[in-house]
């Protein structure tokens, strides 16, 4: 899979079209990396990913994904090798993973988030919760170590890393010789597979993980895996690893799904330009519903024509802003009374009956299509 001058950060709002078509852009070639059977692209330049003021990714307005991290917090906590844990978690983005766990039962937690705001407090829930604003290395190492964390876990940052092997590594050896389990989430490359969709596809990601590259990785870097499982209705990917460095590294084996999306996708993306097209000919007004990295990319490349007429999300952060790459302005579902659209179009089935019930609310009715 190649896509050239794509946004090289998708989640990125822009104050102005001009400004957001002229956004820095990215090339994405996606190839297997031998041994593991890892999706990656090659082409990833590091230097294009700077994590700004105006970078807005958060999910938690929706109260399925909040209802989702609350119980993944409990979880999480109720998993851990101690009936109070301390949990650290490197790349806690805004902290609210943290303040969960503490409010399941963790005893203390300490954040690793290199964008975090300088003009914010780094001290969450009473001063349970403490965010370096630094990123994991040398220099930092010391202080997770001090921490004494019981459990470290690391939410939706490896598919960012150039190198996840090492980043594992250096998060192991940052406790050594303490045996503290270590618990990854990724979005999950199966369900991207299985779909035949080039959506999830976003320059940010450097990396694509099913269960068994993910596996892999975490014993590549000197961790056993003891648990493995999928959640958020097949969305994201979660596994535990215990430190051992002398874990056995399994052998790749072939992947069908991997074989049918790269078949797949590009008829679903030829599909949905047709699609577009013909909608706008018959004068149909179409919207999206999800201005996340998955509605950012399917706008830059399933509508150049700009067909679809407004672009929604239930993040108030995003509002009156323009999407990366294409432009389009970003607005609160109240706009569709106005608009009246025929069409709309859901980026991510897991919000369906939310976005159903939200349109009803609003008394509408349009036909729902799943991207």
């Amino acid at each position: 899979m190649a896509f050239a001058a794509l946004p090289s950060l998708a989640c990125l709002l822009w104050d102005s079209l001009e400004g957001a078509r002229g956004c820095p852009r990215g090339t994405l070639n996606l190839i297997e990396e031998s041994g593991t059977g890892l999706l990656f692209n090659s082409d990833f330049d590091p230097d294009l990913i700077e994590y700004q003021e105006g970078y807005e990714n958060s999910l938690s307005f929706s109260h399925t994904f909040s209802g989702y991290l609350k119980d993944y917090a409990k979880h999480v906590v109720a998993g851990a090798p101690a009936a109070a844990p301390r949990i650290a978690e490197i790349g806690c983005g805004d902290g609210e993973f943290l303040e969960l766990a503490v409010n399941a039962g963790a005893a203390a937690g300490l954040g690793i988030e290199p964008s975090w705001k300088l003009n914010r407090e780094p001290v969450l829930a009473d001063g349970r919760v403490q965010v370096l604003p630094e990123s994991l290395d040398a220099a930092t190492a010391p202080q997770l170590r001090a921490f004494d964390p019981d459990l470290v876990i690391s939410r939706q940052v490896l598919e960012h890393v150039t190198d996840p092997v090492a980043f594992l590594t250096l998060i192991r050896e940052s406790l050594a010789p303490k045996p503290v389990p270590c618990v990854i989430e990724v979005p999950s490359a199966t369900f991207m597979y299985k779909g035949g969709t080039p959506w999830e596809v976003i320059y940010e990601h450097r990396s694509y993980f099913t269960e068994q590259t993910l596996g892999l990785i975490m014993e590549k870097a000197g961790y056993e895996v003891t648990g493995m499982e999928t959640t958020f209705n097949g969305l994201f990917i979660s596994a535990t690893g215990k430190p051992n460095p002398a874990a056995r590294v399994r052998s790749q084996s072939e992947d069908s799904d991997l074989a049918y999306w790269r078949g797949a996708w590009k008829g679903r993306l030829k599909s949905w330009k047709e699609d577009l097209a013909q909608r706008q000919a018959a004068g149909q007004r179409i919207a999206l519903w999800g201005a996340g990295a998955r509605g950012i990319m399917f706008l830059n490349i399933a509508d150049p024509g700009n067909y679809i007429g407004k672009v929604i999300d239930l993040n108030p952060r995003k509002y009156g802003f323009h999407a990366a790459g294409s432009g389009h302005k970003i607005s609160p579902p109240s706009d569709l009374v106005d608009y009246q659209p025929e069409m709309v179009i859901v980026m991510n089935p897991v919000y369906e009956e939310e976005i159903r019930s939200d349109l009803a609310k609003l008394g509408l009715n349009p036909e729902i299509c799943i991207a």
